[in-house]
């Protein structure tokens, strides 16, 4: 039995079909495809929501670890990197100014 080499996508219609088929047919399809791009740009919208959404709650963690001590080194979060051991995390920074007590 012979098998079919490619992925041929083939739109089977009726072969006797009326003008009233035919363009609730077109309007039908049409229609199909509007609501997969509303649906598409709604996904779409969400994901860049969630994205600032996410941006913003880091940079806040970010602002309120510098405002509590502000000679604690915070680590750039856009880097993926293995997490530091607990002895590095709250290392000071010893290059700043105004964390040099004189």
């Amino acid at each position: 039995m012979p098998t079919r080499k490619g992925k041929k996508q083939t739109e089977r219609v009726p072969f006797v079909i009326t003008s009233k088929q035919w363009k609730a047919l077109n309007e039908e399809k049409q229609e199909k495809k509007a609501t997969e791009e509303r649906e598409k740009a709604e996904r779409k919208r969400k994901r860049e929501e969630k994205k600032l959404a996410k941006e913003q709650a880091v940079l806040g963690l970010q602002k309120t670890a510098k405002t509590i001590n502000p000679c604690i080194k915070v680590q750039n979060s856009k880097k993926k990197q293995s997490l530091p051991k607990n002895s590095q995390l709250h290392k000071p920074n010893i290059n700043s100014e105004r964390c040099r007590s004189t």
